[in-house]
């Protein structure tokens, strides 16, 4: 979240590509940083399909997104 929120302070401070470049690439390098639990090809995929009123809906969904992330 700390690092969402450097983007958010970034964006409405400085529309400035240069200003922005640089909080990128810091927020980038503090990612890297974070321990990897399981490689891209071997995690579990769910795939949401419907109307776009259910895709889009978190009571629809019921928040099958939301508990995906717990799953990782």
């Amino acid at each position: 979240m700390k690092e969402l929120k450097k983007l958010f302070e970034i964006f409405e401070r400085s529309p400035k590509f240069k200003d922005i470049q640089k909080v990128l690439i810091v927020v980038a390098d503090n990612l890297k940083k974070i321990p990897i639990k399981r490689r891209v090809q071997d995690t579990p995929s769910i795939l949401l399909i419907g109307e776009i009123f259910v895709r889009h809906d978190d009571l629809s969904r019921q928040f099958l997104v939301e508990k995906q992330v717990f799953l990782l």
